[in-house]
């Protein structure tokens, strides 16, 4: 029940949060885009929410509140396999910290975040079943075999996850077509240029500079962690040359690692 409250909380941050920038290409606008397949790529390929959705909008449901109901619930889920991988405190860290990167209103990252924690707990079983809603979720499904390497030492489970996680990725593909990205595929001068301009930003979560911030933090948490910290740098390597680095939301699935390095500087 704390969860369920809490997940409700955390809806509700987001929502007052990222409502005056919510738009084409976040929140409950996009959810019908995605179904008809008429949004760029990738949220194109965020198909877990809007598949999630569409049940509850032909039991006449609003889309408003069918959205919000989908939201909290894979939050919620979130916040339970957090909780059971990495304890309370630092799932309420976590969960801090997501919603002070949702300046815009997105909900990729809770199945990310199932996804990487469910390999993280060395569960094969359970390391399968996360590959779903992460590869419904996000592209970086494809480190989920790795990540379960890391966490039990066994190759052999590893493919198997990572098999899985291929399938997963390429079934989305293959449900939703081809379709041109709204940015470039590399990003890594665009990254550099807004390091060196320091444009405005909405506020100082949106920054670059905060950005660096959450990485050296989750990099000292990496190192504390020992061998499932090599998590960090692999998800680094794909957000920092194919993502925006003035959105920090896409490191959300390390924020573990930045409350375990909080904690202990504190």
């Amino acid at each position: 029940m704390t969860w369920l409250i809490l997940a409700i909380f955390g809806g509700r941050i987001q929502h007052y949060a990222s409502y005056p920038r919510r738009g084409v290409w976040n929140g409950m606008l996009t959810v019908k885009k995605t179904l008809s397949k008429n949004i760029q790529a990738p949220m194109v390929y965020r198909v877990l929410l809007p598949l999630l959705v569409r049940p509850l909008l032909k039991r006449g449901w609003s889309l408003e509140n069918a959205y919000e109901f989908a939201r909290v619930g894979l939050l919620w889920v979130a916040l339970l396999v957090t909780a059971d991988y990495w304890g309370w405190q630092i799932t309420i860290l976590w969960l801090l910290l997501a919603m002070s990167a949702q300046i815009y209103d997105t909900w990729c990252y809770t199945g990310e975040m199932i996804g990487i924690t469910t390999a993280l707990m060395g569960n094969p079983y359970l390391a399968i079943l996360g590959t779903i809603p992460h590869g419904m979720s996000r592209e970086t499904v494809l480190i989920n075999g790795f990540v379960y390497f890391l966490a039990t030492k066994d190759p052999l489970g590893a493919v198997v996850v990572e098999l899985c996680s291929i399938a997963v990725f390429l079934a989305v593909r293959k449900m939703q077509g081809e379709h041109k990205l709204y940015c470039d595929r590399w990003m890594i001068r665009q990254n550099i240029a807004m390091l060196l301009e320091r444009p405005k930003a909405p506020s100082i979560f949106h920054a670059p500079y905060m950005n660096l911030i959450i990485i050296v933090l989750a990099l000292l948490g990496a190192f504390l962690m020992g061998d499932i910290g090599w998590t960090v740098p692999v998800l680094l390597a794909a957000t920092l040359t194919m993502g925006k680095i003035n959105e920090y939301r896409l490191q959300i699935p390390l924020m573990p690692f930045v409350a375990v390095a909080l904690i202990w500087l504190l």
